[in-house]
């Protein structure tokens, strides 16, 4: 057997990898650590030195939380529980320190203590164990973790070794003569194999670096050794963060028949200091009378001043981390002592360049830069009522659950100011600085909320009244890998007449990268029902993570990016260098601030030229736009004058309106036409209207800005105006008389009109490359006139007992190019239900290459059985592919249907 020494940094999960560690904990460490090789003995007996493994695993983490003791004959195991009921997670083969003879070496594994552990771990298996992460062999001094994956490959699936340890199981009451399994079975099958078992090596006879003691540390902790999931994962809710915002708001969730929603507290537990009811009480004051428009406005608000205040936390953190300095801190009470500096620092300080700012106003927030994002201009309902100066600075009471604690470590309770209780509790989480110390440490132990965790929260405050669901990360991530590396292929191989079937054949075959990125930048990818934004967040890291696979990330020189690996790890996009270190801006470091410069323009170009998005909710409109910015935040980077670089405007690719009904007719290569000079002007029209929005996306102004954005309004209603209006409800004429015109549009997107990107000089509608999303879920029964007027625009795969995702269906497709790829997350209902009938023969008209039945709930707040369908745009081209989703996260199990089954499914609805 061949032995693979691996570094620490090469067996943790990349986002592990980055975490720092709590001083305090590591200070616990190494405690222990001093104690237990103070007290390790090589005169002492194998026992008294295995319990001194023991109690050091005990003391450093496992103390309370997982059971380490034996279990019948093996040495030492680490339990998944807290009790012996509980599988065990991890197995420890423990020898003495004078015992050479039985111990492996790093270059020679075939020794008695391989022969336990294998013996150990197949036994395990046998009896059903499946939750088995790692493997260790110790004599105290040395140290050998192994991944039990690598075991299950090497010995469990190896067929004949299991025969012959099994027959020897039956044979022998088990390990009653563990001597001839040794001998026989294992020592031959060791010496014979040709496999590499890869493993990690401490050696403590040697004074460990402050480095290699915090890899110790992190490959004995509970989150490697147990593959537990990293403590903040981006795509779980962190429930704390969220309820006790909430109720800073005036907010709380409710089960509305099954589903999580959020309304008003109710009025016996109100508070009238919350954001909500202040806000509501001064629209009713002076704007609002009726209580329900009241409350619908006040949210509207409200999700705009956190959005922002959000924004600006993760800005702080951000600018501390690049500094290393605390006193970029600005989010404090003692800065914004009240509503008036928060308005100031809202319109006054982001809204402005530096240079344009008020003396006092530059003095007092120095060095918070100008972002140019229109985050900070008025909103429509701040225009229509007020800014946040308009509610009254009050207490409220301190969340009963709440994580901030008092001097003597207890839950603080009584009433406190909101806005101090605002900045105390956001200080209370990590967005991003990781309270460090100098030596890298993190100081306190506190929450990670990123950027995922709070496109989870806004889709939350959304309410999910549209019927939509935040995507786990995974599904997001697999859809996008699945389209989006299909469709760069399908580019170079359309345009270089190439036969490209992976990216490595497509890298292989590359000579010019600039004009290699120019083709990916030509993708164009669309969200239909774009929810918080989180499909087009995933989208753009794939597209960068495929850049790099290809070669072609380059600076603003043409200098390739050589000594950087970008990969995605649990939906998040991470950046690692030559040595595996994780790449960090250091605005000092030239070499560093060109990576950082390059990731953001990458993002910049992509964000602006590939990914579009609409919803007909204009909360999540905002709240897509604002991922989009903070995905931008993470690598913003300092010019050379010092300023942080401002952000595009890209919020005019994420359009709201109902993506579903249209005046003007959709399909790939259908024009809009008016009469025969008017069709002249309406071509002119859209040039100027692509050259405008190519204006508005790079224009810093504010007041440019404006002015370019009513001439783009103009440029469109002077195209309406021109435009031949055509009804074509193919024989759905009737229903539409039924249904006033007006009625019928309100709120309608134009997608003939609205996407510059997609339409050619003479206002031909060209298609996107890719549609993907997770379009809502509402019986169409339940829309009353909604229903109705979607009834009368002619989707053949309308039924009125059926849902509004089969409808989503038929839209996306007449989205796409003719090559176009379609990927969808829904509910499998359509698979098996009569309704589903003329959505099954729709997609029999197309290609459906993956179907993947997920069978299982994968949404947190919702009961709906799900799948992934992937089709598409040419009719009956190729076949449906098979293939699983590597989920550690979901813990479902998928089931895959080829494509005999799909067509199965597809024609008969009672399968």
């Amino acid at each position: 057997m061949h032995t693979l020494l691996l570094q620490p940094k090469e067996v943790f999960a990349k986002i592990y990898l980055r975490e720092r560690i709590v001083l305090s904990e590591f200070q616990k460490f190494q405690a222990a650590l001093r104690n237990f090789r103070k007290k390790t003995s090589e005169t002492e007996s194998e026992e008294f030195n295995k319990n001194l493994v023991a109690d050091f695993l005990r003391e450093a983490f496992y103390r309370g939380t997982n059971l380490v003791n034996t279990k019948e004959r093996i040495d030492l195991a680490i339990y998944s529980g807290k009790d012996s009921n509980s599988e065990v997670a991890v197995l420890i083969e423990s020898k003495s320190p004078s015992n050479k003879t039985e111990m492996i070496q790093t270059d020679n594994l075939n020794k008695k203590a391989m022969y336990e552990l294998v013996g150990y771990f197949l036994r395990e298996r046998i009896n059903g164990n499946i939750q088995i992460r790692h493997l260790i062999i110790t004599n105290n001094y040395e140290w050998f973790v192994f991944d039990a994956a690598d075991f299950e490959k090497i010995f469990y699936q190896n067929k004949t070794l299991l025969r012959d340890f099994s027959d020897w199981s039956n044979k022998m009451m088990l390990f009653a003569k563990t001597g001839e399994f040794y001998k026989q079975i294992a020592e031959p099958f060791i010496e014979k194999s040709e496999a590499t078992l890869p493993f990690v090596h401490f050696d403590l006879r040697k004074e460990l670096s402050e480095k290699q003691a915090q890899y110790f540390f992190k490959i004995l902790s509970p989150t490697h050794l147990l593959k537990l999931p990293v403590a903040n994962d981006s795509n779980s809710l962190n429930r704390g963060f969220y309820n006790e915002l909430l109720h800073i708001i005036g907010l709380e969730e409710k089960d509305d028949g099954g589903k999580k929603t959020i309304g008003r507290v109710s009025e016996k537990k109100r508070s009238a200091g919350t954001l909500l009811e202040s806000t509501i009480y001064q629209l009713q004051q002076c704007y609002i009378d009726n209580e329900e428009k009241a409350f619908d406005a006040a949210l509207d608000l409200i999700i705009t001043w956190i959005n922002r205040i959000l924004f600006l936390k993760l800005l702080e953190a951000q600018l501390i981390r690049y500094n290393k300095n605390p006193s970029f801190k600005f989010l404090t009470i003692n800065h914004i002592p009240d509503y008036d500096a928060l308005s100031e620092l809202f319109f006054s300080v982001l809204a402005k360049p530096e240079k344009s700012r008020a003396a006092n106003v530059r003095e007092k927030f120095q060095g918070i830069p100008y972002l140019n994002s229109s985050l900070f201009e008025l909103s429509d309902s701040e225009r229509k009522f007020f800014r946040i100066t308009g509610i009254k600075d009050a207490s409220i009471p301190y969340y009963g659950a709440t994580v901030l604690l008092d001097g003597n470590g207890k839950r603080r309770h009584g009433n406190v100011n909101l806005l101090s209780y605002l900045f105390e509790f956001l200080d209370a989480f990590d967005f991003g600085d990781s309270g460090e110390d100098n030596s890298g440490f993190r100081t306190e132990k506190k929450d990670l909320i990123n950027a995922a965790v709070l496109g989870l929260i806004f889709e939350k405050l959304n309410g999910y009244q549209d019927g939509s669901f935040f995507t786990p990360g995974f599904i997001t991530q697999f859809i996008c890998q699945e389209t989006i590396r299909s469709a760069v292929i399908q580019k170079f191989n359309e345009k270089y007449g190439w036969a490209c079937r992976t990216l490595i054949d497509v890298y292989n075959k590359i000579d010019n990268p600039a004009e290699a990125n120019a083709l990916v930048n030509s993708l164009r990818l669309c969200d239909p029902a774009v929810g918080s934004g989180h499909f087009l967040v995933s989208a753009l890291n794939e597209i960068i993570a495929v850049k790099s696979e290809l070669g072609i990330l380059c600076d603003k020189n043409g200098k390739r990016l050589r000594d950087i690996s970008v990969e995605i790890e649990n939906d998040e996009l991470l950046v690692t260098d030559c040595d595996g270190e994780l790449f960090e801006y250091v605005p000092a470091n030239k070499e560093s601030a060109r990576i950082q410069e390059t990731l953001f323009s990458e993002k910049r170009r992509i964000i602006e030229n590939c990914l579009f998005g609409a919803d007909i909710n204009l909360k999540s409109v905002h709240i897509c736009r604002l991922r989009l910015w903070i995905e931008l935040l993470k690598n913003a980077y300092y010019n050379e004058d010092g300023s942080l670089e401002t952000l595009p405007n890209i919020d005019i690719n994420i359009k709201c309106g109902n993506s579903l009904i249209s005046k003007y007719p959709v399909a790939h290569g259908r024009k809009i036409t008016g009469d025969k000079g008017d069709s002249v002007r309406i071509a002119a029209n859209m040039r100027r209207y692509r050259d405008a929005v190519k204006c508005y996306k790079r224009e810093h102004n504010k007041e440019n800005k404006a002015e370019i954005n009513r001439i783009i309004r103009e440029i469109k209603d002077s195209i309406t105006s021109l435009v031949q209006l055509e009804f074509d409800f193919d024989g759905q004429s009737s229903n539409k008389k039924k249904i006033d015109e007006q009625n019928l549009f309100r709120n309608s997107l134009e997608w003939a009109i609205e996407f510059p990107e997609i339409i050619d000089d003479a206002g031909t509608f060209l298609g996107f490359d890719l549609v993907i999303g997770n379009p809502p879920y509402i019986q169409l029964q339940k829309m009353g006139a909604e229903s109705e007027k979607l009834s009368s625009l002619g989707y053949e795969t309308f039924n009125k007992m059926g849902d509004i995702y089969c409808l989503f269906y038929e839209r996306g497709m007449q989205l796409l190019k003719p090559s176009g790829t379609l990927g969808f997350v829904t509910s499998n209902k359509w698979m098996r239900a009569g309704y589903g009938e003329k959505t099954r023969a729709f997609f029999l008209k197309h290609n459906p290459t993956l179907l993947v039945d997920l069978k299982e709930n994968i949404f947190d707040e919702a009961t709906v059985d799900t799948n992934i369908l992937v089709l598409k745009k040419e009719l009956n081209a190729g076949t449906t592919r098979t293939c699983s989703i590597d989920s550690e996260e979901s813990k479902k199990r998928s089931v895959f249907i080829s494509r005999d089954e799909c067509e199965c499914r597809f024609e008969n609805a009672d399968s």
